[in-house]
């Protein structure tokens, strides 16, 4: 089994296809779990994906364009990424997505929207996870400024902020471990 952690390994598409070609041709009895990001994949990369023994782990994070824009993400629209999604599902993949509570400017009511949305897609698997602040990223120099309360301690974790308050984080975890089930 071989995790690939680089969710942009296939930026340049040239080069994506032709490691995903390599590694079909090479690692036959390897399992693939692969990180991407939906707006790089399109009906080659699925066809690629497909000739590996893989799962495929996408990053949404929000479902919340203005959410997404503050952490760097901007452009997120709702069908073209269910589209992209829908590539995965003609091929048959395996696929599962990513959301985190507690971005800057989401709130418990948002992170219910954005939970709603993955699951209206029908992931495979669907991880949800905490915001952690981690020492040196941006995110880190702009916490104070952002009002937020972190762990002092690995791993980090948002404990408040303005718009998620410490309840709401408890409230946003429970639905998280209900996804679990």
């Amino acid at each position: 089994r071989v995790f690939v952690l680089d969710p942009t390994f296939n930026w340049n598409r040239g080069r994506g296809l032709a490691l995903l070609a390599l590694l079909a041709d090479r690692g036959k009895s390897i399992h693939w779990k692969f990180e991407t990001r939906a707006e790089l994949l399109d009906r080659a990369l699925a066809r690629a994906f497909a000739r590996l023994d893989c799962e495929i782990q996408i990053g949404l994070q929000s479902a919340r364009p203005e959410v997404l824009a503050r952490v760097g993400r901007p452009g997120f629209d709702p069908g073209r990424f269910a589209e992209k999604l829908s590539l995965l599902d003609a091929v048959g993949l395996t696929w599962g997505l990513d959301l985190i509570y507690g971005l800057p400017g989401d709130d418990l009511p948002g992170f219910r929207a954005s939970l709603d949305y993955a699951l209206i897609l029908q992931p495979n698997h669907l991880d949800v996870f905490p915001l952690s602040v981690l020492p040196g990223t941006v995110l880190a120099s702009e916490a104070a400024d952002l009002g937020f309360e972190v762990e002092a301690s690995a791993p980090h974790q948002l404990l408040s902020s303005p718009t998620f308050p410490s309840a709401d984080l408890a409230e946003a975890g429970r639905l998280a471990r209900s996804c679990e089930l």
